[in-house]
């Protein structure tokens, strides 16, 4: 099927279907946050210069074992069950689940994370954006966020500020292959949707 040809609203749909997954790749079991770890910036500037994927992976992996550590068993145990409640779909519990976290400790930079991937899955949007702004604040590098706020950009069809926003993360984490094929499918989508708005005019 040629997009070219496409309608906006069906370009619109499409971009969704296109990026509805990658905000899979950050899930709550894998992506917990304490920003503040002093090993962070080393490990962030390997992250950066690695050669390959699987070094890439494996500072990756360091990363998020930091990042697990909320420094509360409290905080630790309601971020699993709101993993667990969004998982299988219920959405309010979840939600009610990382308010709470937000409200208990509110400088812990997942919890923020997983407030807005909970009200992104709830339409609620602009809200959502709220709370990746909060999250970016206490995190600038958090790659998930980042991709969750290009991500909903894209779902609001700001394709360049999407673009930009996907650009950023691959800066902090060049080699993640999702990164990169967002910033290939933000491109495709800038290219079609320049191509209609000349066609109708």
């Amino acid at each position: 099927m040629c997009l070219i040809m496409m309608p906006a609203t069906q370009i619109t749909r499409i971009t969704f279907v296109l990026l509805i997954g990658f905000i899979f790749s950050f899930s709550p079991s894998i992506l917990v946050a304490d920003q503040g770890d002093s090993q962070l910036d080393t490990l962030f500037e390997k992250l950066s210069n690695a050669v390959n994927v699987k070094e890439a992976r494996a500072v990756e992996y360091e990363i998020i074992r930091i990042w697990g550590q909320s420094g509360e068993k409290e905080i630790d145990q309601r971020m699993s069950w709101g993993g667990t409640a969004m998982r299988e779909g219920s959405f309010q519990e979840a939600l009610e689940i990382f308010t709470a976290i937000t409200k208990k400790k509110p400088n812990f930079s997942e919890g923020w994370n997983m407030h807005a991937t909970i009200l992104f899955f709830m339409d609620r949007h602009e809200e959502s954006l709220e709370s990746v702004q909060r999250t970016l604040e206490l995190e600038p590098r958090h790659f998930g966020a980042l991709a969750g706020k290009g991500l909903m950009f894209a779902h609001q069809e700001r394709l360049v500020e999407a673009l930009e926003i996907f650009e950023t993360a691959k800066n902090i984490y060049p080699l993640h292959s999702r990164i990169n094929e967002r910033i290939a499918q933000m491109h495709l989508l800038i290219k079609v949707k320049k191509g209609l708005k000349e066609k109708s005019i």
